[in-house]
C-alpha cells in the first residue's frame, strides 16, 4: 500500500504542519510562564526571586563543621569574654548563664513569645537539649529552617546556643535566621552553651518537638 505524501513530509492528518503543532505548544507554555510570574507578583506571599532563603545551605560541601574545642585547661572566664567579644563582633547580642537563666523562667517561653534555638548536630540534639529548644543544624538547614521560621518571626526573642566555648554554630544559625527575615535586635546568643547548662545543673530535656513520648530528665 503506498503511504501518504502528507505523513512523509511531516504534516499531521489534520493538515497542521509539525512547525504549527511546536509553535502552539510554545506559545501555552510561555502563557503559562507569563501567568505564574504574575500571581507570584500579586501574592502577599510570593517569592522574592532576588531573596536567598538557604543563604547557607553550601555551608557543608565548602566547610566541615568544626570539631568542638573546649579544652579544660582553659580558664572559663577567658574563654566566655573571647566568645562574647567574637558574638558582639559580629553584631548579634551575647548573653551568659545569668541572663539566660533569667529569660529560662521567663513564661513566655510557654507561650512562645520567647524561643530557644539549638544549632548543635541533630544527634547531639536528641540525646539533649534545653527544655523547649528547637533544632536549627546550620550546616543542614532546608527542612528545619521552613518549620522553624514562622515561629521565630513571631517571636519577641530567639535564643541561639550550640556546645559553647569556641564553637561558632550559634553564630552561624543566628546568621541563617537573620537573612532568612528575623530582625538581628530579637537574636541572642547563649556564649556559655549546652555544656555550661549541664556543668549548672540546669534541666535537660530528650523528646523533640514532635514526640511527647519522652520527657525531661537529667543529662547523663
Amino acid at each position: 500500500m503506498a503511504s501518504n505524501p502528507a505523513d512523509a513530509a511531516g504534516t499531521p492528518r489534520d493538515g497542521r504542519s509539525l512547525v504549527s503543532v511546536l509553535g502552539e505548544a510554545v506559545l501555552v507554555l510561555a502563557a503559562g510562564l507569563v501567568f505564574g510570574w504574575l500571581a507570584n507578583a500579586v501574592s502577599p506571599r510570593g517569592l522574592q526571586w532576588t531573596r536567598n532563603y538557604f543563604p547557607l545551605a553550601k555551608v557543608e560541601a565548602e566547610a566541615p563543621r568544626p570539631a568542638e574545642d573546649r579544652p579544660a585547661s582553659q580558664d572559663p572566664g577567658a574563654l566566655e569574654a573571647e566568645a562574647v567579644s567574637r558574638v558582639q563582633a559580629r553584631g548579634f547580642t551575647a548573653w551568659t548563664f545569668a541572663r539566660v537563666a533569667e529569660a529560662f523562667e521567663d513564661p513566655r517561653r510557654l507561650t512562645g513569645q520567647v524561643i530557644w534555638v539549638d544549632a548543635r548536630p541533630e544527634a547531639q540534639y536528641r540525646r539533649g537539649h534545653i527544655p523547649g529548644a528547637r533544632p536549627l543544624d546550620p550546616y543542614r538547614p532546608e527542612q528545619q529552617l521552613l518549620e522553624l521560621l514562622a515561629a521565630c518571626l513571631r517571636a519577641d526573642q530567639v535564643i541561639v546556643y550550640c556546645s559553647g566555648g569556641r564553637c561558632e554554630d550559634a553564630e552561624l544559625a543566628a546568621t541563617l535566621l537573620h537573612e532568612a527575615g528575623v530582625p538581628r535586635e530579637r537574636l541572642v546568643i547563649y556564649v556559655g552553651g549546652f555544656h555550661e547548662w549541664v556543668e549548672k545543673g540546669q534541666p535537660v530535656e530528650t523528646s523533640t518537638p514532635d514526640s511527647a513520648s519522652a520527657g525531661t530528665s537529667s543529662f547523663p
